[in-house]
């Protein structure tokens, strides 16, 4: 099983190094290409106001101004693509601008892609990495993969663990993974923060994975107590070039999503990269 292309949404000017280490890391093990794509709104879209009787008008001089800058912004995102690109050589990567609905371009671009590459949550990150998720996450149908803060290994994958809770979530995060699991050196399938009712389900998919790894364990950790998010993150952490595997839950409502809050945790906390399926 193969990656062919992974999809990178940047910024021009916020922080895109975390994800980028993560994309081209990924890329150079799987000899896949980077889609460095830079997600904007039309700058007609901004001022589109109605006057008194209702009907639309645009503010021209407004709209100019700003044409004018999402030129410059287009140039700038493209210039510190390239850049992170030369410092990768053997890597295949190119860039794409979109103008239109944020989630909207992710999505198209994401469709046709095997994975899009997302950072951790910020609280002073640009609205518009909100809207990327939203794409990424609940439009595409493709998995995301999670980019810690920290350095990355190009050997990621090499260890999976796997999130494992009974439900279609999960069985379709692992089914995403797949590409990582025939090539991984060890699966690790964990479930956490129950009493062991996913005791059995854990036995029949360590027979279904042990087809694609020879080396398959399970474990059930922190029974009935802790954190479960914080539990997966400890064990994670105790894999060298981990990749935890994770299905996305509920709907898109950051404070309302299920399994104990453990998405949302992920996306504001994972120090391991995390690959997620919804």
């Amino acid at each position: 099983m193969q990656l062919a292309k992974i999809l990178l949404p940047i910024h021009d000017q916020a922080d895109i190094e975390p994800m980028a280490r993560t994309a081209f890391a990924l890329a150079a093990r799987f000899d896949a290409e980077v889609e460095g794509l830079f997600p904007s709104i039309h700058p007609r879209d901004k001022f589109l106001v109605q006057d008194e009787a209702g009907a639309p008008f645009q503010l021209e001089a407004l709209i100019k101004e700003a044409e004018k800058q999402a030129k410059e912004a287009n140039k700038r995102a493209e210039s510190r693509f390239n850049k992170i690109a030369k410092s990768h050589p053997g890597v295949t990567a190119k860039f794409v601008a979109m103008e239109g609905v944020v989630a909207n371009s992710v999505a198209r671009r994401g469709r046709v892609s095997d994975l899009t590459v997302i950072g951790a949550i910020r609280k002073d990150e640009a609205d518009m990495w909100l809207r990327v998720r939203d794409g990424a996450i609940f439009q595409t149908g493709r998995p995301v993969i999670v980019a810690p803060e920290g350095d990355i290994s190009e050997g990621i994958g090499k260890t999976v663990m796997i999130a494992w809770k009974d439900g279609v979530e999960a069985a379709r995060a692992i089914a995403a993974a797949k590409p990582f699991i025939a090539r991984a050196d060890n699966v690790h399938i964990v479930s956490a923060g129950k009493s062991g009712s996913d005791e059995e389900s854990l036995k029949e998919m360590k027979r279904y994975l042990a087809h694609y790894c020879a080396n398959v364990t399970t474990a059930v950790i922190g029974k009935g107590k802790g954190n479960v998010a914080k539990l997966l993150i400890e064990e994670a952490a105790k894999h060298p070039d981990v990749l935890l595997v994770m299905g996305a839950y509920s709907q898109w409502r950051w404070r309302e999503w299920a399994f104990g809050g453990v998405t949302d945790y992920m996306l504001r906390s994972a120090s391991v990269p995390v690959l997620m399926a919804h």
